[in-house]
């Protein structure tokens, strides 16, 4: 509880999953804009781009989290692998079509 995950400005690869428990999502370290729950990911862009990280996440009580990087991804066994780099797209195509969704409501005011 209230121990970074990842941190805001960390430059790193990693890609993680919540698998149980909750935490903040925070711009820094008065400011949260948002919460995680089991099965979220995070750490996206840096899993990519290798982008410094934009927000820190912060565990909210005991949590458990799958952490993976480019390298780790690589040793995977093949159909675990196609599997993974699948449901990865799944989830950027939602957030994609989510931002999508936010910027039209935010132009429609």
């Amino acid at each position: 509880t209230g121990e970074a995950i990842s941190q805001l400005g960390d430059i790193d690869s990693s890609l993680f999953i919540l698998l149980k428990g909750i935490a903040s999502v925070n711009r820094n370290e008065t400011v949260t804009i948002g919460s995680l729950k089991p099965s979220s990911v995070f750490g996206e862009m840096s899993f990519l781009d290798k982008r410094p990280r934009t927000t820190s996440i912060v565990a909210h009580d005991d949590v458990v989290v799958f952490e993976i990087d480019q390298e780790g991804l690589e040793k995977l066994p093949g159909k675990l692998k196609a599997k993974f780099k699948d449901q990865f797209i799944e989830i950027l195509i939602n957030r994609l079509d989510e931002t999508n969704k936010n910027l039209e409501k935010a132009f429609r005011y």
